[in-house]
């Protein structure tokens, strides 16, 4: 990590909780807190830490069932209520997870022609962008 002026202040490539290392570190996004939130496609899961690498919490594992089960999760982005939203890619749906990483719902899947969407915000406007790379194609959704 680099302040403004590019000066190197923090690097980390493993969680600080005696678990292990990142495997696949995908996307990023940062909350108004100043937590790092990082997408784990290899290890199938979401780390929330802070900028020391202090892991917050860990959500998902991998699966294709019901709840938190990841597979292959890639985009990630905060909302304005601090929630976290994740693309999953192979099983094609978008999960909104609370500030502390628990399962709200799944806000978009297969059902809803959600296919292996690949990055996702939501902009100033209330507005849910994804993207989904293998069909070439960006939906937007209103969302607040």
């Amino acid at each position: 990590m680099y302040d403004r002026e590019g000066t190197g202040v923090n690097k980390f490539t493993s969680i600080n909780d005696g678990r292990g290392s990142f495997v696949g570190p995908n996307y990023i996004a940062v909350t108004p807190s100043d937590q790092i939130l990082v997408s784990d496609a290899h290890l199938h899961c979401i780390y929330l830490t802070d900028i020391s690498g202090n892991r917050v919490f860990k959500y998902g594992r991998r699966g294709s069932g019901p709840g938190d089960q990841l597979n292959y999760p890639q985009g990630v982005c905060i909302d304005h209520y601090g929630r976290t939203i994740i693309a999953e890619a192979n099983n094609h749906r978008l999960h909104l997870v609370s500030p502390d990483g628990m399962l709200l719902c799944h806000l978009l899947t297969s059902k809803d022609g959600l296919y292996k969407p690949q990055a996702v915000t939501v902009d100033c406007d209330g507005h849910l962008i994804i993207t989904q790379t293998w069909v070439g194609i960006v939906k937007v959704y209103e969302f607040v």
